[in-house]
């Protein structure tokens, strides 16, 4: 168990005894971070939820712009190991 089910199991507790009104069962209540900062409505257009996305989107963005470096690199590696060069 790593991650995101090993925090909220370690901040269970606190998390009931300071937030006795949330169900733990409803899908708004997996936003952490909404709920830490009480954040009210709809958790999915949230400032955070958009910024989170963002982050996501780049990574993407950043690894599709390396990617071939890293592959150029890797192969020069595997021939410069192998003897063979073209």
């Amino acid at each position: 168990m790593y991650g995101f089910p090993l925090t909220i199991y370690l901040l269970s507790g606190w998390l009931a005894r300071t937030y006795p009104g949330i169900d733990p069962f409803s899908h708004d209540a997996g936003h952490l971070w909404s709920t830490l900062f009480g954040v009210h409505g709809d958790p999915h257009w949230s400032v955070l939820h958009m910024l989170s996305i963002a982050a996501i989107f780049g990574g993407f963005i950043l690894l599709s712009a390396v990617w071939k470096v890293l592959y150029d690199a890797q192969s020069r590696h595997a021939l410069a190991t192998t003897g063979v060069y073209e």
